[in-house]
């Protein structure tokens, strides 16, 4: 199983292009989604980061089909350990990892209208 990567993000964010670019040389696909032009993504964003819009906001389903996690403001190695199944440690003024995949999935099929 591969893992897989979105990033929600805004077009006037500075760290979002910047990981964006990281990931681009590291050869890892992600796919964006604008939260500016997507009201439900930006519910999801709010509802990992305590009601706040805070971009890149990226959820990562590990190689291995471990549970999805939730990564705010993430750095390069914090995104390669999630994509490999391993808890990534917090940065210094970063939120805690996000929701259980249960609830994640909850959250995006409500999204979905599912």
């Amino acid at each position: 199983m591969s893992g897989t990567v979105t990033m929600y993000s805004t077009t006037w964010c500075g760290y979002c292009r910047r990981l964006k670019g990281q990931l681009d040389r590291e050869g890892i696909a992600f796919t964006e989604v604008n939260i500016e032009h997507d009201p439900d993504s930006a519910k999801f964003v709010e509802s990992v980061n305590g009601g706040n819009q805070l971009v890149p906001t990226l959820l990562v389903s590990p190689k291995s089909g471990a549970e999805a996690v939730a990564l705010s403001n993430p750095s390069l190695a914090q995104v390669k350990q999630a994509l490999m199944g391993e808890h990534p440690p917090r940065r210094s003024g970063a939120t805690e990892r996000g929701p259980p995949l249960a609830q994640v999935a909850d959250l995006l099929g409500v999204l979905a209208g599912v």
